[in-house]
């Protein structure tokens, strides 16, 4: 949900600088990707079952 986020904000910021479609998707996905990743790195994996919080790295 976090990659959304940072996803739709990078391209809404991008098109209203740019006022290109191509360039919007593009800084949207590779926002979107860059999101995940960070965030898969800082927030812990809590799914049942695991004694203590593992960051994947």
């Amino acid at each position: 949900m976090l990659g959304i986020l940072v996803a739709t904000t990078a391209g809404v910021l991008t098109y209203r600088a740019q006022q290109d479609p191509a360039t919007t998707a593009l800084a949207a996905g590779g926002a979107f990707a860059g999101g995940v990743l960070f965030f898969q790195k800082i927030v812990p994996d809590s799914s049942p079952g695991r004694a203590e919080p593992v960051l994947r790295g």
